[in-house]
């Protein structure tokens, strides 16, 4: 015998959102509302991330870029997310986002999935990262942060190895540390070191890392380097 069970929206697990091509909320489950400050999720409908009544309206910016980003590029997005929510209370958040269409198959709005991070090692990963952010940049409160997860920096052709290097020179590794944590020669690492600076054209080390923090680079985990702190914790 089938059992027939309806489900509301409200009921839907996890932290689920759309929005409109403008970034305005069109829906949201009860998850999502109850973690935004409202109590009914017909509050969350027509407005933006800048009126959401928790801590994270202070960083609206950053969920607008990750929306203009995802128009620009039209592929889904993947995002680590560190940030205050409610009543303050810090959370990481892994979260899809992508552009769903209507009947006619013209892009109608954003569709964002988020599922709470309960990994130790991910956790450990991203709040490393953002207390890392906190030193080299602007962000208000400490531990608050966004990280997209790609194949390699925009608009510069590294190879894997390469794309991995510069990820931890952001990092204030040394080339003797990447070459522990990639199990390279300390030779190889400069090699890759000097065409990376070839080809973002700057002169030293401290150069190619202040200009890729100014890129924005300090927000991107390369995918490899993501599998490479998953199986090995060398992070």
């Amino acid at each position: 015998m089938l059992v027939s069970t309806q489900y509301s929206l409200e009921d839907l697990p996890g932290y689920l959102l759309w929005k409109d091509m403008n970034s305005s909320y069109l829906q949201a489950n009860g998850n999502t509302t109850r973690l935004f400050g409202f109590a009914n999720p017909e509050k969350l409908i027509g407005i933006t991330d800048y009126d959401i009544k928790c801590e994270a309206a202070e960083y609206a910016d950053l969920f607008v870029a990750q929306d203009n980003r995802l128009k620009a590029f039209r592929e889904p997005l993947t995002i680590l997310d560190v940030h205050p929510y409610i009543n303050g209370e810090l959370k990481i958040l892994l979260i899809n986002k992508s552009i769903f269409k209507n009947a006619q198959g013209e892009d109608s709005g954003i569709a964002c999935n988020c599922i709470e991070v309960t990994s130790d090692l991910l956790i450990k990963i991203g709040l490393k990262l953002a207390n890392h952010c906190t030193k080299t940049s602007n962000q208000k409160i400490l531990r608050a942060a966004n990280y997209f997860f790609v194949e390699s920096y925009d608009g510069l052709k590294l190879s894997k190895r390469q794309t991995e290097t510069l990820f931890y020179l952001i990092r204030g590794k040394s080339c003797s540390d990447i070459s522990t944590i990639l199990n390279l020669s300390r030779r190889t690492v400069e090699t890759y070191v000097e065409s990376i600076k070839d080809k973002m054209r700057c002169n030293s080390k401290s150069q190619l890392i202040e200009k890729a923090i100014e890129l924005g680079y300090v927000d991107i985990i390369p995918k490899s380097v993501l599998s490479q702190c998953l199986a090995f914790k060398n992070f």
